[in-house]
Parts: C-alpha cells; structure tokens; sequence
C-alpha cells in the first residue's frame, strides 16, 4: 500500500467517524453524557493533584533559560 493511499483510506475513515459524531451530537442524552464525562474528569484530575500537591511533589518548574528542570 502506497503511503498516498494509506493517507487517504486515513482520511476517509475519519471523515465517516466526524460525520457519525455530528449526528450523534445533536441527540441531547449524547450531549449530557459527553458534558458529565467531561466533568467528572476534571474533577478527578483536581483531586488526584491534591495530594501531590501538599506533599511537595508538584511538577518540577523549568527555569526562562534552561530545558531541564532545576533541583
């Protein structure tokens, strides 16, 4: 298979799935499951960090002028 035909059997295929997730958007239950998905995982990031967060072990920041973290 030719990579121009793998590119378009790609494209193709994600054309047919973001006209399938169009028409399924417009039915409200998809809608309020998709906004309460969204949700519930936000809220799970927050409280997973919490507890890192207290305990010091936040990400590490990066200094303006180097790529690395600084200790």
């Amino acid at each position: 298979m030719t990579e121009e035909r793998l590119e378009q059997l790609v494209e193709g295929a994600a054309g047919r799935f973001d006209r399938s997730m169009n028409r399924a958007w417009e039915h409200r239950p998809v809608r309020l499951m998709g906004g309460a998905l969204s949700l519930l995982t936000g809220a799970g990031l927050i409280a997973k960090a919490m507890p890192l967060a207290q305990e010091g072990r936040a990400a590490p920041r990066l200094s303006a002028n180097r790529r690395f973290p600084t200790p």
